[in-house]
């Protein structure tokens, strides 16, 4: 069942939505995806039967795993999020101003600003984190492609 098929609902998933969306209609076995992310299958299952929530360490570590198709799926299955920032900010159905950097950075901020107020303190500590390591990262990667390094490395 693809995501955009009339039986996919609901209209504005939730991330935990579209997973059990992603998991059911990609066939993929809870005990496999658990294999792949290190996260242990009963966690995955409490999340989807609404049980529990997950980090998003834990999240993040569950949608690395996802192939290419499988997160594709995914993403797909969280297409109603856009609407549902479309009608926050109805300036965003005005295709000029979504291809403008500066105003696609001021969405993401009042996403972000949205999303981290309704986090608890260990998602927020968890979100810091990945922005730290994400930074971290970035900044390995300018300085490995960095001429400058390589002369000095020869």
């Amino acid at each position: 069942m693809s995501p955009m098929e009339p039986g996919f609902s609901p209209a504005r998933p939730s991330i935990r939505d579209a997973l059990n969306a992603t998991i059911e209609g990609c066939n993929i076995v809870v005990s496999e995806l658990s294999q792949r992310s290190k996260v242990p299958a009963p966690a995955i299952s409490r999340f989807q039967n609404r049980h529990r929530e997950l980090t998003t360490r834990v999240l993040h570590q569950i949608l690395q795993a996802l192939s290419a198709e499988e997160y594709h799926y995914f993403l797909e299955s969280l297409k109603g999020g856009a609407d549902l920032l479309e009608d926050a900010e109805p300036a965003l159905s005005d295709k000029r101003l979504r291809d403008d950097r500066d105003f696609q950075y001021a969405a993401f901020r009042a996403l972000v600003s949205n999303f981290v107020a309704s986090c608890d303190a260990e998602q927020f500590e968890d979100l810091l984190c990945l922005m730290a390591d994400s930074r971290r990262s970035a900044k390995n990667r300018a300085q490995s492609a960095d001429p400058e390094d390589e002369k000095a490395k020869t």
